[in-house]
């Protein structure tokens, strides 16, 4: 079936269309299968290359606007997507704060005691204070929490910062409720989703992500 978005797909573009503009509007699996009458398995399967697009788009959409995102650099930088990666598991993330919008960035797991050390201010070593200057929080996905520095309420702008991170949290953690549960291994994917919530409204995710699937038309075998 013809489908500019993704190669070899089973669904029309006007059906994909329809899940990720549901899929913008925060709709679950269960629901956009029943709006969509697409399987649900099938909805699973897009919803979680969309999420893997955002993950690997991530640069292009939070750095850039609509109007620039797809140059000739996006374009060559991006030539592995769509191919499957070996990637490994991402444990823990530190929250960095880009002006009015807020990055989710991978970093090695800390240890608790220590990561409690810098959320507290306290003294730490050179590496863990490295990570305290650059980030305003960290999430140890395994366990599934958040640990927002305190001394961020010195940093400039730091009320907002503060305010914008607890929203971002907010925003995973309805994400929890809503799909009643996320598998370990999506945890990562559903937080980059997150992120992309908190600093872009629904209607600038529907229009960044539809052109950004129609540029690089993703392949996909699989039937609906």
């Amino acid at each position: 079936m013809k489908n500019k978005y993704f190669r070899r797909a089973h669904i029309s573009e006007a059906k994909f269309k329809l899940i990720l503009k549901l899929f913008c509007e925060e709709k679950t699996a269960v629901e956009i299968a029943e709006l969509t009458s697409i399987s649900r398995v099938t909805v699973n399967k897009y919803l979680g290359d969309i999420r893997n697009m955002i993950v690997q788009c991530d640069d292009e959409l939070l750095k850039q606007d609509a109007e620039s995102l797809f140059s000739e650099t996006f374009s060559e930088k991006k030539q592995s997507f769509g191919k499957t990666e070996t990637r490994e598991p991402v444990k823990m993330v530190g929250i960095e704060a880009e002006g009015r919008k807020l990055r989710i960035r991978p970093i090695e797991q800390v240890p608790l005691n220590r990561m409690l050390r810098i959320t507290e201010g306290k003294r730490v070593g050179k590496k863990e204070e490295e990570l305290a200057q650059r980030f305003c929080g960290f999430v140890d996905l395994k366990e599934r929490q958040f640990y927002q520095f305190r001394t961020i309420s010195h940093r400039k702008n730091g009320k907002q910062i503060a305010k914008d991170t607890d929203r971002l949290w907010s925003i995973f953690r309805n994400q929890i409720h809503k799909s009643k549960g996320l598998a370990s291994n999506t945890i990562y994917l559903h937080l980059k989703e997150s992120e992309l919530r908190c600093n872009y409204t629904k209607v600038q995710i529907y229009a960044m992500l539809l052109k950004v699937m129609s540029r690089r038309n993703v392949r996909v075998d699989r039937a609906a």
